[in-house]
């Protein structure tokens, strides 16, 4: 891994960076774990208003993993407790195409971005490629989420899922076989910036289920009440402000960041 280049210290959690985590930045590499929990905890830090901070929850890519393949209904519980899921009312999570975690040199080909909107019972899945490769992996992600939010409670339905819907017709489109990781970044600071739109005291309770036999009714928000997830219109210009120039110049962003943090100048 070479030498620790960036110990990057928050109130939620400690970031250490590599030099072969730097290797990642480079123009034509993609983007690992390290890399992204990095930037998404330094967008935490500084893109979400302090009296909301106990309303977003950003997730390590590593915590994501292990939430999908080795975790019980304990861990999951214990995630949703330590995490306090069900205040919150958006969860950003980064989803990797993965298969496993038996070799630990798998690190998957494809990064995408998941948000849970709690209030809404929603899921938005942001893929930056053309055919939503990652649509498996983020629907098994969304499962293992939804299990964890429902717990042992009986207002909601563990059984079902709400529907994991596909954002393609709003996400921009990588131009070529490495940028994803970057766009996730990129998504989820514009996501972010457009936060406000849901975050409110006045946010309603979550709607009754009345039965694991039934299916999640469709949510519903009255005429004149704060959206429960960021509303369509607030995304339609997400392609015009993410494009492969946007990606370039977030690779530099996030290594001027790391040099300038580490004291490298």
């Amino acid at each position: 891994a070479g030498g620790l280049v960036l110990e990057y210290k928050t109130d939620a959690q400690d970031v250490c960076v590599y030099e072969s985590d730097l290797e990642c930045l480079q123009d034509g590499c993609w983007l690992n774990d390290v890399c992204i929990n990095l930037w998404l905890t330094k967008l935490y830090e500084t893109a979400v208003p302090g009296e909301w901070k106990d309303r977003v929850l950003l997730v390590d890519p590593a915590v994501v993993s292990f939430l999908r393949f080795q975790c019980d209904a304990e861990d999951l519980e214990d995630f949703a407790t330590e995490h306090c899921l069900r205040d919150k009312v958006a969860v950003l999570v980064p989803v990797n195409d993965v298969e496993g975690l038996l070799d630990p040199s798998q690190q998957g080909t494809h990064w995408s971005l998941l948000v849970f909107y709690p209030r809404a019972r929603l899921f938005h899945h942001f893929d930056s490629t053309a055919s939503d490769a990652n649509a498996s992996a983020a629907q098994a992600t969304a499962d293992r989420l939804w299990e964890a939010f429902c717990g042992d409670s009986t207002r909601f339905s563990k059984g079902h899922t709400p529907p994991v819907e596909s954002m393609r017709h709003v996400t921009p489109t990588q131009q070529n076989g490495f940028d994803c990781g970057v766009y996730v970044l990129c998504v989820a600071e514009f996501l972010l910036q457009r936060m406000p739109l849901v975050l409110s005291p006045a946010a309603a309770d979550f709607p009754e289920v009345a039965s694991a036999e039934e299916e999640p009714p469709a949510p519903a928000v009255a005429a004149g009440t704060i959206p429960c997830a960021v509303p369509p219109d607030a995304l339609e210009d997400m392609r015009l402000e993410i494009s492969s120039r946007t990606a370039t110049a977030k690779r530099g962003e996030i290594l001027g960041f790391i040099r300038d943090s580490a004291g490298g100048g």
